[in-house]
């Protein structure tokens, strides 16, 4: 019985542990596309700019294996930088499918950080708390009903599309018109 529950323990925390290496390698991704370049913002700030900061913070994670390599030393001016809105929800929303999922403030301490990040850059400053997807919404109502009505549907569009069973032959296809 113990061994049992050594092997859930162990199963649940590996899957955890998938998960956010997942997510870092996703937001890598992600952030690199959010990024426009130096052409649209003179020159490239590195950790002075939420995007630049977060990637590198991204980065430290995928090289430290997962540990949370989180520090607080570098102040991010949230300047008029240029960011296409969609580019940031679809991280914005990754993020929170993520920590609705996972549940674990001490896993995700980066993943906050990001959070908060795209939250600055779409909303102006970042959402105090995230106690569930509902009442995160609510609170991102009162700063701004349209864009927590575009959260909300992306978001359940994707909760929608991650509890669809996908075939492993049919991994990365993409649909064809």
């Amino acid at each position: 019985m113990i061994r049992r529950r050594r092997e859930g323990f162990r199963s649940a925390f590996i899957s955890k542990s998938k998960m956010l290496h997942d997510y870092y390698r996703h937001m890598e991704k992600d952030l690199s596309n959010i990024c426009l370049g130096p052409e649209y913002c003179n020159k490239c700030q590195g950790n002075q700019c939420a995007v630049g900061q977060s990637k590198e913070i991204v980065q430290a994670a995928l090289d430290s294996h997962g540990r949370n390599t989180l520090s607080q030393e570098t102040e991010i001016k949230h300047s008029e930088k240029p960011f296409v809105e969609e580019k940031v929800l679809d991280c914005l929303v990754d993020t929170l499918l993520l920590i609705s999922t996972i549940r674990d403030e001490r896993s995700l301490t980066i993943a906050s950080f990001i959070r908060n990040q795209m939250e600055t850059i779409l909303l102006g400053k970042p959402v105090d708390r995230f106690d569930d997807i509902t009442s995160y919404i609510d609170n991102v109502r009162k700063m701004d009903a349209g864009l927590s009505d575009k959260i909300d549907k992306a978001f359940r569009l994707r909760m929608s599309a991650e509890a669809r069973p996908v075939h492993e032959a049919d991994r990365g296809k993409s649909i064809s018109a």
